[in-house]
């Protein structure tokens, strides 16, 4: 199916979005998350080189292949290794590496984003998703107490408006070949994202841990270096 559709359209570029990106759910169903990203991924560069098609394409990773980072790591750099620590994370860094492959060995022409944390209204298993839409549950007396999982971890937050903007500005301004990490200036815990929505809510808003929602393993730091993306 894939292959019918990019033969009809013929694209000058594709941006390569799709995944399974629920990295809670993965820890349950990591056969799932690993065989659809890592299938979808090769089907797609295998169709572009057997047809020998000159497409841009922008392969969209994650901050999540870098893994667990020290505080000497921070901000995180292009040149950092990763070290994927969860299934979602282990798919992505196959997509990334094969994608390098790919262009060493084919000549795809082949730009990598590796995205840090970023709000999206419409994906209800991201914490600001999951805060924002729970209170609202509370206010509306739909919901007594708001669950949350870790809220140590750091990051830099980037508007979902703003990461589809640097993906295409990545597609008209980046270097084939490149790395680029992308994401927001603003730097937050989870803890202070809550504290800061519940400032805004027309109630006391009541909170408290779901182990159900803790990852086994968990990434506590990603701030990133974007300066790469913001020069070129």
């Amino acid at each position: 199916r894939t292959q019918k559709i990019i033969k009809k359209i013929n694209p000058d570029l594709i941006f390569h979005l799709a995944s399974s990106a629920n990295v809670r759910e993965s820890f349950n169903l990591p056969r799932k998350t690993i065989e659809n990203n890592n299938a979808i991924t090769l089907n797609l560069l295998e169709i572009i080189r057997i047809k020998k098609m000159n497409s841009l394409i922008i392969i969209c990773s994650t901050s999540e292949v870098y893994g667990k980072i020290s505080k000497k790591d921070i901000p995180i750099k292009e040149t950092k290794n990763i070290s994927p620590v969860n299934p979602y994370s282990v798919s992505k860094a196959f997509q990334d590496l094969l994608s390098q492959i790919y262009f060493e060995s084919y000549g795809l022409k082949i730009i990598i984003t590796r995205m840090f944390s970023y709000m999206n209204a419409r994906k209800n298993y991201l914490f600001q998703t999951a805060f924002a839409k729970q209170i609202v549950d509370i206010e509306r007396g739909k919901k007594k107490i708001l669950a949350h999982g870790n809220l140590n971890s750091v990051r830099n937050i980037i508007d979902i408006n703003d990461a589809m903007e640097a993906y295409w500005l990545t597609a008209k301004r980046g270097k084939i070949a490149e790395i680029y990490n992308i994401s927001g200036k603003k730097v937050i815990s989870v803890a202070n994202y809550l504290k800061e929505l519940k400032k805004l809510s027309s109630v006391k808003i009541k909170s408290k841990i779901d182990k159900r929602l803790l990852r086994p393993v968990d990434v506590s730091l990603q701030i990133a270096d974007s300066r790469k993306f913001i020069r070129d």
